[in-house]
């Protein structure tokens, strides 16, 4: 059975079935039955498709993890290649849990950034629909009033009324632009589009320190847990690389994975990408030399998260008041460069 046309399964339903599992078979439930159990209480109709699939399969006699390797959309090459090393070691249960924990956490993460975001960027879009109501509702209302005045005007007010004239006249333009740029960004139709928005966001000073640091949590603590479950060092770097989001960061740990493949030492490797900070060369120096990579890397992945939380709550702490701050700006421009022609008239009056 293929996968199903274009449904999908949610991150945080996959946690709940991994959490599930893992917890059915530590309790001693065989597999098949255990599946048998979530499939009956399972809500999501596609995600019973699929374990009724996955329960067909086994019940053939055919391997969890190849059962699961049907939906590779559902279930990525790393958490099948993860189930497989437990079959093959007879820690279903405990790879399993470690799965469902590491999820969650990064479902957690994922939460806690966008939360962080949420008032900033509310903010931001409040201020420019604001900008936008004034330019196309409030100025031209006035502008109709100051041509029956006539005169010359500051430079200002002629500014914010060549503004006016613009929105009405090539507003319609401008947002179609933004729309078709957005959904092109958006859908990532091209590889050409994500690498040079994977690039730009890398050019970007504080939010370039965020995106690395995230993406070296990811990393390091995928391969941790790889290593842990017992995958061999060259796959677990081709399946932890795999899980990398940003295309040039993937690129510079592809030539680590060619090295690494040619034999040559991986702590040293990760010195020449020049990705890694120091602090995370020397955990993985030291892992190595003890003998405790798996250790070291997922250690190094808790202490990237915590920075990277970090980062981004002092970033939205700055962002919050500039914010407010440049839009207030931006919208006293337009109320004073208004208000300039009719003190000029007071005075002229007088």
């Amino acid at each position: 059975m293929k996968p199903f046309g274009r449904r999908t399964v949610s991150k945080s339903a996959t946690a709940v079935f991994t959490d599930h599992l893992a917890e059915f078979l530590r309790s001693g439930v065989p597999l098949l039955q255990s599946l048998e159990l979530i499939q009956k209480e399972m809500r999501h109709p596609y995600f019973q498709e699929i374990l009724r699939d996955v329960i067909s399969r086994v019940r053939r006699g055919e391997g969890f993890a190849a059962s699961l390797k049907q939906f590779p959309k559902i279930f990525s090459s790393y958490y099948t290649e993860f189930v497989e090393a437990g079959e093959l070691s007879g820690k279903l249960d405990y790879v399993l849990e470690r799965l469902a924990r590491a999820i969650e956490k990064e479902l957690d993460l994922r939460a806690k950034v966008t939360m962080t975001l949420a008032y900033p960027l509310f903010v931001l879009g409040f201020g420019i629909l604001t900008v936008i109501f004034l330019l196309i509702v409030i100025v031209p209302k006035i502008a109709v009033i100051y041509q029956d005045f006539g005169g010359d005007f500051p430079w200002t007010t002629k500014v914010v009324l060549a503004l006016s004239r613009g929105f009405l006249d090539f507003g319609w333009i401008i947002g179609l632009i933004i729309l078709a740029a957005g959904t092109f960004i958006g859908t990532k139709k091209t590889r050409a589009a994500k690498q040079i928005a994977d690039r730009f966001v890398l050019y970007i000073p504080y939010i370039q320190k965020i995106v690395l640091q995230s993406e070296i949590a990811h990393f390091s603590k995928t391969l941790g847990m790889l290593l842990e479950g017992g995958v061999p060092l060259m796959r677990s770097i081709v399946l932890a690389r795999n899980t990398i989001t940003n295309d040039l960061i993937k690129g510079k740990l592809h030539s680590v994975e060619k090295k690494v493949e040619e034999g040559k030492n991986f702590s040293e490797t990760l010195r020449q990408c020049a990705l890694f900070p120091e602090l995370a060369l020397n955990l993985v120096w030291v892992g190595e030399s003890t003998g405790k990579l798996d250790h070291s890397l997922q250690k190094l992945g808790e202490i990237m998260e915590k920075e990277v939380d970090r980062l981004t709550k002092i970033m939205t702490t700055l962002l919050e008041p500039l914010i407010i701050i440049v839009i207030g700006l931006i919208v006293g421009f337009i109320i004073v460069s208004l208000l300039l022609p009719i003190f000029q008239m007071s005075v002229l009056v007088r």
